[in-house]
């Protein structure tokens, strides 16, 4: 299952430190669940695993044509000057890698998927797993799981790379997605491959074909490590298990 996994609103206006959120509530939490730094890593880990990254950021024209006017949410937006594109505010937190080849998505409303080219993009690739998270937990990572789910994709939340406005905003916007998708930790979660789940039926099924099947041992991952070992142990009966430092191949 192809999957990628969306940063949302990761931006200078919302979560930096010298941004107009920097002093607030969230901005507090931001830091004190040391956010950036955790998605920072779990961009990393995404990467490494083969994951495409999408940046998803909200935005308007300079004149604010696409703002809301009575909106409770983004009418204040225009009365400040925030989320200004193509200034700094609404750039993507200097913290957070962003390379070329990255998904990027900007949005002038709650939800990504509305009136962008979210959809068009995922669709285009493949995609059918998404893991996302970022700020807040009770407006964009609520309106992504819940549209996303509405679309057919599996979803799947990164709590500890999420803030609201308070500890008990997030705690209640986790809980109430619980039926929409699978809630994870970036310390944990297993991007792509898991040893437990395609590894162990790709060899069963492979053997069953008739194939001779190598697992390379040290490229795989599952939740934990005992699972790993266990699942690892129990494919013994059906291939040769070997690492990629030493197979030789051919």
């Amino acid at each position: 299952m192809k999957s990628l996994y969306l940063v949302l609103d990761m931006e200078n206006d919302l979560v930096h430190a010298d941004g107009p959120s920097g002093k607030s509530p969230m901005g507090a939490l931001v830091v004190s669940r040391r956010i950036l730094s955790l998605t920072a890593q779990a961009i990393a880990k995404a990467r490494a695993a083969g994951l495409m990254i999408g940046f998803v950021r909200v935005g308007f024209s300079a004149d604010y044509k696409e703002c809301p006017p009575h909106s409770p949410v983004f009418s204040p937006a225009r009365q400040n000057g925030l989320f200004k594109l193509g200034t700094w505010g609404t750039e993507i937190h200097p913290d957070l890698p962003v390379g070329p080849e990255d998904m990027q998505v900007v949005k002038h409303r709650v939800s990504p998927f509305y009136s962008t080219s979210l959809e068009a993009q995922l669709r285009a690739i493949g995609i059918e797993r998404i893991y996302c998270s970022g700020v807040s937990t009770q407006a964009v990572v609520q309106a992504t799981v819940r549209d996303g789910h509405d679309r057919d994709y599996e979803m799947i939340v990164l709590e500890d790379c999420c803030a609201a406005h308070s500890d008990t905003e997030h705690a209640n916007s986790i809980g109430s997605l619980g039926r929409f998708c699978k809630v994870e930790s970036s310390q944990t979660v297993v991007f792509g491959v898991s040893t437990q789940a395609v590894v162990q039926a790709t060899v069963r099924d492979g053997h069953d074909r008739d194939y001779e099947m190598i697992v390379l041992e040290d490229c795989c991952a599952a939740h934990s490590d005992t699972e790993h070992a266990n699942s690892i142990g129990s494919l013994g009966r059906f291939c040769k298990v070997e690492s990629s430092q030493t197979v030789v191949f051919g």
